[in-house]
């Protein structure tokens, strides 16, 4: 009783105090003890950030009850939610009816399941926009917009910047607007030009679609004197034949201006970004991630090589994946050194390399971490390592032992562990994720958290 007694008697502000000693999840049952530690939890300075998901029950129920209760003065939310299902998508409307009345707002990152939402109706297509032109226009110190890559939501980014660049051009500092197309060869392209940036004093990282860059657009960012980009992340689908080239020129501008640039190429689906990749790349371009998604075009065997010679000091990660039929991986041509080689061999910031969907022999694969033992993260599957000539010609072969893959696996896991000071095995025919191999399946989920990654910041 005598407990019961100090713990009614004590203030508020002590009982906070308190139970901010408690993790997230502890918290959140603590609010359910009674009516008055409820109140006591419900401190914006207790809820500076909350991750909301909406896949399952048990997910959506709990961040139901933390929109109800929270999301009118969270200063971060991200919202990751199934874009088919209509309970899920009924629920992020209901948290962007509480975010628009929040005035409190810093950080907003929406993160669908897919490049497209599945709408009960247009009605609650056009009111969700709507809701997020609303919350924009109220937040009093709006830091970061992601619009997590979803075409629904990248199809109103002129109307969005309009409102953005009234109402929070002296705090945004994050904003992403690039998308992903569910239909590649065909899609809306909304106008975006330079002096819907022009507002902006704090801009430091950007992602838009290739559609959008143009040299106008790159050379406001230099005549900005307030603004310095940090990341310009673009995605390429389609490449307008009348589309005007970034030029050299341009490139070596921002870079003078802008010197702490990073550009990461995001090629999604993009048959043509991949036939006119050498035009793409020009040498000042500060490129220091590259991504080559489901793009069915082979390997523009030059345009990787183009790589290695001009992005020797800056480019961190190559990241290539192509699905595959039967199993059979794709074949790019090798007349002499194999490009992925001599990229390895100029590029001595090479921290992540992945290569899916393409056959590469195992002398090739053995070369790569040898010459660069940093790699982070070395993923190259099972069935697509191939076995060279020397194998081929071996003693064991001339003798009638046939040397398989299999046989020829663990060999090659043991020198790349040794090679880089730590286990490495292929990924395994398990582990492929489906789309590689069965190509109706949605491709979206093997590489979304990928490029979503790229928005985080």
């Amino acid at each position: 009783m005598a407990s019961d007694d100090l713990w009614s008697s004590l203030p508020c502000i002590i009982i906070a105090q308190i139970l901010r000693f408690l993790n997230f999840r502890d918290r959140l049952n603590a609010s359910t003890v009674c009516k008055r530690w409820r109140n006591c939890l419900y401190c914006p300075a207790d809820w500076p950030q909350v991750s909301l998901t909406f896949k399952n029950n048990e997910q959506s129920e709990r961040s139901n009850f933390l929109v109800k209760n929270f999301g009118h003065f969270l200063n971060d939310i991200e919202v990751c939610f199934d874009s088919t299902s209509a309970q899920c998508i009924s629920s992020v409307l209901n948290l962007m009816k509480r975010a628009c009345i929040n005035r409190k707002l810093r950080r907003l990152v929406l993160k669908p399941s897919s490049g497209h939402v599945e709408w009960r109706s247009l009605s609650d297509s056009q009111r969700f926009v709507q809701l997020l032109q609303k919350t924009f226009a109220n937040c009093k110190k709006l830091e970061h917009v992601s619009l997590g890559l979803c075409q629904d939501f990248t199809d109103h980014a002129d109307s969005i910047l309009c409102i953005l660049k009234t109402s929070q051009s002296t705090s945004l500092e994050s904003l992403h607007i690039a998308s992903i197309k569910e239909d590649p060869d065909s899609y809306n392209i909304c106008e975006i030009v330079a002096r819907d940036f022009e507002p902006f004093s704090k801009l430091r990282c950007v992602s838009l679609d290739y559609d959008h860059i143009s040299n106008e657009l790159l050379r406001g960012f230099i005549d900005n004197r307030k603004v310095y980009l940090e990341t310009l992340v673009i995605n390429i689908h389609g490449v307008d034949p009348d589309k005007e080239w970034i030029t050299e020129q341009t490139w070596r501008d921002l870079s003078g201006h802008c010197t702490e640039l990073e550009v990461t190429l995001n090629l999604v689906h993009s048959y043509d970004g991949v036939n006119n990749l050498l035009d793409i790349l020009q040498l000042s371009l500060p490129l220091v991630h590259f991504r080559m998604i489901f793009c069915g075009a082979g390997i523009n065997v030059p345009a990787i090589f183009a790589l290695g010679e001009q992005y020797s000091k800056s480019l961190q990660s190559v990241y290539i994946i192509d699905g595959m039929v039967d199993w059979q991986p794709n074949m790019y041509p090798c007349p002499n050194e194999d490009c992925f080689v001599m990229l390895a061999w100029r590029c001595d910031q090479l921290r992540q390399f992945t290569l899916i969907g393409y056959s590469m022999i195992d002398l090739n694969i053995l070369a790569i971490p040898t010459l660069r033992p940093q790699l982070v993260i070395y993923d190259i599957p099972e069935c697509c390592i191939a076995l060279s000539a020397d194998d081929e010609d071996s003693e064991d072969s001339n003798h009638g032992n046939v040397i398989s893959v299999q046989d020829l696996q663990p060999k090659v896991s043991l020198h790349l562990s040794h090679s880089m000071k730590r286990p490495w095995y292929p990924i395994s025919d398990e582990d492929l994720h489906r789309s590689i191999i069965d190509e109706n399946y949605d491709a979206e989920s093997a590489y979304l958290d990928v490029l979503l990654a790229d928005q985080l910041s």
